[in-house]
């Protein structure tokens, strides 16, 4: 007999609503396990999420502030970023770029003409390197040329209390032909 998990239980007996809601307990209980790889696979899967309930918002932003692991941290703050953060930001001083240069433009896209900018979400962990990074608003002969670009990209990271933090931010890469 094949066993089903909790959330397949509910989603044949409650539909995707209560399945939904499973998910997110399994994952804010999964934020507070004692193994960091369950912690930050949670702090991922919640970044895929439209909206997230305060109380797993609040204990996001304590693994992002506190964490022993350094994964946790850079995933719940990821997470957040992707949520949008209405309350206080994690970080005291924002990251301030140290190397950021422009894109390569792909030889055919050049050659056709496309231009525009591609709107990249990157997370700057706590070292000032670009450590993720997704494509928001896409010109797909561009996205790849705008995805190597940001990822060469290196920041003093943003500070909390004086500490270095992984941030989360919106990177507009311009491609344009003069």
């Amino acid at each position: 007999m094949r066993r089903l998990g909790v959330s397949a239980v509910i989603l044949m007996l409650g539909g995707a609503g209560a399945a939904a809601a499973a998910d997110l307990r399994e994952l804010r209980a999964a934020l507070a396990s004692p193994q960091p790889e369950l912690r930050a696979r949670a702090a991922w899967q919640l970044a895929g999420l439209r909206d997230v309930p305060s109380d797993v918002r609040e204990a996001l932003r304590t693994a992002a502030a506190s964490d022993s692991a350094e994964s946790v941290r850079t995933g719940a703050a990821w997470a957040l970023g992707r949520l949008g953060s209405p309350d206080t930001p994690l970080f005291d001083e924002p990251p301030r770029p140290i190397t950021v240069r422009g894109p390569r433009y792909p030889r055919w896209a050049f050659q056709s003409r496309v231009e525009g900018t591609v709107m990249v979400e990157i997370l700057i962990d706590e070292h000032g390197r670009v450590a993720h990074a997704e494509v928001r608003r896409s010109i797909p002969a561009l996205d790849v040329a705008a995805m190597r670009c940001v990822k060469t990209w290196s920041f003093e990271p943003a500070l909390r209390n004086g500490r270095p933090v992984a941030s989360y931010a919106e990177a507009p890469v311009t491609f344009t032909i003069q």
